[in-house]
């Protein structure tokens, strides 16, 4: 396995209106803290970074 080290890290923000019902509220964090979210979340970050030739080789990581 070739060796890494870590280059760079991107955070993101999730931001919601104040005042945001709990029940929407809840749908959102069930939503985000889904195994689904973070497979579509890393896939679109992936294809992004693969979309230079010269980051091909970057490896993607998700972590909270």
């Amino acid at each position: 396995m070739t060796k890494t080290i870590l280059f760079d890290e991107i955070h993101i923000s999730l931001l919601v209106p104040v005042g945001l019902s709990s029940k929407r509220s809840l749908a959102i964090r069930r939503i985000t803290n889904s195994k689904a979210f973070d497979q579509k979340l890393t896939h679109a970050i992936k294809r992004i970074v693969e979309s230079y030739p010269t980051t091909r080789e970057v490896s993607i990581t998700l972590s909270r």
